[in-house]
């Protein structure tokens, strides 16, 4: 009955150094993961605060551009800058050569330099 006794003591010592393995393996792999967690928090919050920075850049640049098609609508007419802003016409800055005749002319006596 010793040796039966003796094969159950040395099963269970045995499952318990498995057991013991794993959990160690286990309090290993939670501590990996709460440093990824952790990370991953880091980044979220810099992501977040990235995000808020673009976020008010990008309504500082609108109220700009608001401001600065304001005091272009004063030089332009109406259809064109609706034609501008609506984005129905492409703009472009291009720069071309072109011929131009300048004819002057004048009726004698209506001018001083004539």
């Amino acid at each position: 009955m010793t040796d039966d006794l003796q094969k159950q003591i040395n099963k269970q010592t045995q499952e318990i150094k498995v057991l013991t393995k794993k959990l160690a393996r286990s309090e290993a792999n939670r501590a990996q993961s709460e440093k990824v967690k952790d990370d991953t928090d880091v980044l979220y919050n810099s992501v977040i605060k990235d995000l808020e920075a673009t976020k008010e850049a990008l309504a500082d640049k609108n109220i700009m551009l608001e401001q600065l098609a304001g005091k272009l609508s004063k030089y332009l007419s109406p259809q064109v800058y609706k034609s501008i802003f609506e984005g129905s016409q492409d703009i472009s800055l291009e720069t071309s050569r072109k011929k131009l005749t300048v004819f002057f002319f004048g009726y004698q006596g209506f001018h001083s330099y004539n």
